[in-house]
């Protein structure tokens, strides 16, 4: 037996064990920041686009960033790699605003019902205004400039 720590183990042992349970915690810490973490809620009929497929160069006014058909009409499309979300709430009437939340800076991941959703807290923003009607958000989507060029909706 140990006489200094009242043990009976070995004192290779003991690092052992120590190791072991710093490893657990570990583990457990991991998962219990992973289940703190936003999950995405999910939209049916939601429109997003995970990739700009027109590519195109980013100086203002050059840079295409939709055709104006890609847009459903009351609806929107996120342009998850350009952080841009675009609302047409008539035949051509189209704004559009940074596709970042204003509360904590998650990306908005649809539009859907006249409303920009954010899945990490449920803000909700006014589609044709960028204004927050429902969850944490309480300022406004920043607007982006744009512009129709054709049937192209480019950056202004």
């Amino acid at each position: 037996m140990d006489q200094e720590h009242g043990s009976t183990a070995a004192p290779g042992h003991v690092g052992s064990r120590r190791r072991l349970v710093q490893f657990g915690c570990l583990v457990v810490g991991a998962r219990t920041l992973a289940a703190c973490l936003p999950q995405p809620e999910t939209d049916a009929g939601a429109t997003s686009a995970p990739t700009d497929p027109r590519g195109g160069d980013s100086s203002p006014g050059t840079a295409p960033l939709a055709r104006l058909s890609d847009i459903p009409v009351e609806g929107g499309l996120v342009l998850r790699d350009r952080n841009i979300v675009i609302t047409r709430g008539s035949a051509a009437g189209i704004v559009a605003f940074t596709a970042v939340c204003s509360h904590q800076g998650c990306q908005v991941t649809s539009v859907v019902g006249g409303l920009i959703r954010c899945p990490c807290h449920r803000s909700r923003f006014d589609a044709g205004t960028g204004q927050p009607v429902a969850g944490p958000a309480t300022q406004p989507l920043t607007p982006v400039a744009i512009k129709l060029v054709g049937d192209m909706v480019v950056t202004a």
